[in-house]
């Protein structure tokens, strides 16, 4: 079965922790949870939770103290309507979006994980990848609102774009084989900002 978009859903607060809910639909699940910060007081997740079953960490990407993204997922989740609780160090300025997934391999799901940041910067020279029957999700944060990829490249979509907090989360998506040595996901910003990305290829089921 064809990998495809789920629901998406967002939050913002300052605090240390949040929670709101995400509906999870359909097969072969993923649901990948991006906890974006301005990481004052080297701040970080704890744990994030949906249905009170905590999700693994896949990965994390900083700009020093100016932003950072860390990526969880739980793999299989329950469908219907569940809480997204997330626990920090300390409180800051989060913005935290949920993402499910249908069509995604249920065991051996990640296979790469890859990640990169830059200060004050308009672009990352970070590489993609992804398999035949399988999805690359590129999946970034920057403290200024006004900064997000400009293009898409071939048949690459973006997933998600949200505001908050003084940030924004985006994700770009590609389903064809790309080389490691190409640039799959795009990366120039339409102005300058601290920028840390996050890059995961996921099998299809």
């Amino acid at each position: 079965m064809a990998i495809a978009l789920d629901t998406t859903a967002d939050f913002s607060t300052t605090a240390s922790g949040a929670t709101f809910s995400h509906t999870c639909t359909g097969e072969n699940l993923i649901l990948l949870v991006s906890l974006n910060m301005i990481p004052t007081n080297d701040c970080e997740g704890v744990s994030v939770q949906y249905g009170g079953t905590p999700l693994t960490l896949l990965g994390v990407a900083q700009t020093e103290d100016k932003s950072r993204t860390e990526l969880w997922s739980m793999i299989g989740p329950p469908t219907g309507q569940h809480d997204v609780e997330i626990t920090m160090t300390t409180s800051t300025e989060i913005l935290v979006v949920s993402a499910s997934y249908t069509g995604i391999a249920q065991t051996n799901t990640v296979y790469n994980i890859r990640s990169g940041s830059g200060k004050m910067v308009d672009s990352l020279g970070i590489k993609s990848f992804s398999k035949v029957g399988g999805i690359a999700i590129g999946n970034g944060v920057v403290d200024n609102p006004n900064s997000h990829v400009t293009t898409l490249y071939g048949t690459q979509v973006r997933d998600w774009d949200y505001t908050g907090n003084n940030l924004r989360n985006e994700a770009i998506s590609a389903q064809l084989p790309f080389d490691n040595d190409n640039i799959a996901v795009p990366n120039t910003l339409t102005e300058k900002a601290n920028y840390a990305i996050i890059v995961v290829g996921l099998e299809g089921a």
